[in-house]
């Protein structure tokens, strides 16, 4: 078994776990804070962008992933929206994909960063065709043989990365590896599944 954290958005190695058949999502882990557990990376017109979702302090208490509540103030959903919008507006998959994102930025019933993090995840499987993963509603304890991914969640850069597709801005940079699976499913559409499923039977599924 791999555990893996609940991410928004979460990147390709993510997935890739999720392809394997073997990983599980854990909700019931302390919430830790600035990692990907509330934050996701697009690729915009000037380089890597970084799109965090604000939650609630839980003044110093140790509070489980799936209890953590997203801040009602400021106008996060809409800078996200304009930042998606700007990065991937004239990507194949934007004109796919704009509808569900707006219906999950703009749903006010979502008060758990865990329930946008599950719609997200919802969205992208969706529309690359990956069936949903496992969730764990409890601290799920790594045993001998598990793989326990939580601690390669803690910022950008520590996953390994989908191997190079064409992005929108490839006239102006070059390959940006390491975003979230919203790039790569922008750029390739429902062709992110398969270029998911050709890294899997090429490289191990711990690498």
């Amino acid at each position: 078994m791999v555990i893996l954290p609940l991410c928004p958005f979460p990147p390709p190695w993510w997935w890739k776990q999720v392809l394997e058949g073997n990983a599980v999502i854990d909700l019931g882990e302390h919430y830790v804070h600035q990692t990907l557990r509330n934050r996701f990376h697009i690729l915009g017109p000037q380089g890597i962008q970084v799109l965090t979702v604000p939650v609630l302090g839980q003044r110093g208490k140790k509070v489980a992933a799936g209890s953590i509540r997203v801040s009602a103030h400021g106008k996060w959903q809409r800078e996200h929206l304009g930042a998606i919008r700007a990065a991937y507006g004239k990507s194949a998959g934007y004109p796919h994909l704009e509808e569900a994102l707006e219906g999950l930025y703009g749903d006010p019933e979502i008060t758990l960063m865990a329930d946008f993090s599950r719609r997200s995840i919802s969205i992208l499987s969706a529309w690359a065709g990956i069936d949903q993963p496992v969730f764990s509603e409890t601290y799920l304890q790594p045993g001998l043989d598990d793989h326990d991914a939580r601690p390669l969640f803690r910022r950008h850069g520590q996953l390994p990365a989908l191997p190079a597709y064409t992005q929108v801005f490839a006239d102006r940079m070059s390959h940006v590896a390491g975003l979230s699976l919203l790039d790569a499913a922008m750029n390739l559409g429902p062709l992110a599944a398969a270029r998911l499923e050709v890294w899997k039977i090429e490289g191990n599924s711990r690498q």
